[in-house]
C-alpha cells in the first residue's frame, strides 16, 4: 500500500545522483575539436584576446609573468584546463594541449611513430629538461606549425601556431 508514496520519494534522489553521471559520460563523449597550426574551432592564430574570447564565448584568464608583450592562460571558468593559450604583442600565438588530437588525427599519447608517419618531414631534437624526451617538429607553413612533445616515445604535450610561440617550452617565461 505503501510502495507508491516510496517509489516517489526515491524518484528525487535517483535524479540526484544520476544526472551528474549522466552529464560526465555526455562529456566524456563529446568530440574534442582538433588542434590545428590555424587554431583550433572557432579560435584562430593572430586573434586579439577580445576576439579569442568572443569565439570560445568564455573570458580567457592571461598573465603576464615577465613581459607584457608576452602572455599565457586558460579558461577563467575554469573549464578545459587542457588547453592553453598564449599572447604575443596582443595576438594569439600558440595553443597548447594536454588532451585532445590534431587534425591528422595525432592524439595525446600516440607513439611518436605515429607522428613521423602522418608527418614525413617531421624534425626531431632532444628535449631541453627530460632525458627520454623530444620535441618532433613540423612546419606547416611559412609562420605556422606544430611541435609534439614526447616522453619515451609517447606524445604528451602539443602546441600549434607561429613560430617562434610554438618552440616556447617554458611559455612566455
Amino acid at each position: 500500500m505503501f510502495a507508491p508514496l516510496e517509489r516517489a520519494r526515491q524518484l528525487p534522489m535517483a535524479q540526484a545522483v544520476l544526472a551528474p553521471l549522466l552529464a560526465v559520460v555526455l562529456f566524456a563523449a563529446a568530440p574534442l575539436v582538433p588542434l590545428t597550426p590555424s587554431g583550433m574551432g572557432s579560435v584562430q592564430i593572430g586573434m586579439t584576446l577580445k576576439q579569442a574570447e568572443s569565439a570560445l564565448g568564455a573570458k580567457l584568464a592571461i598573465e603576464y609573468p615577465n613581459d607584457p608583450a608576452c602572455g599565457e592562460g586558460w579558461r577563467a571558468d575554469g573549464q578545459a584546463r587542457h588547453i592553453r593559450y598564449l599572447f604575443e604583442d596582443g595576438r594569439l600565438a600558440a595553443i597548447g594541449i594536454t588532451r585532445g588530437t590534431t587534425i591528422n588525427g595525432i592524439k595525446i599519447g600516440d607513439a611518436d611513430n605515429a607522428v613521423r608517419k602522418a608527418f614525413p618531414k617531421v624534425v626531431a631534437e632532444l628535449h631541453k629538461y627530460d632525458d627520454e624526451g623530444q620535441y618532433l617538429k613540423v612546419k606547416m607553413a611559412a609562420t605556422n606549425g606544430i611541435v609534439f612533445e614526447t616522453h619515451k616515445g609517447q606524445v604528451t604535450i602539443i602546441r600549434a601556431g607561429r613560430y617562434p610561440a610554438i618552440e616556447y617550452v617554458e611559455g612566455c617565461l
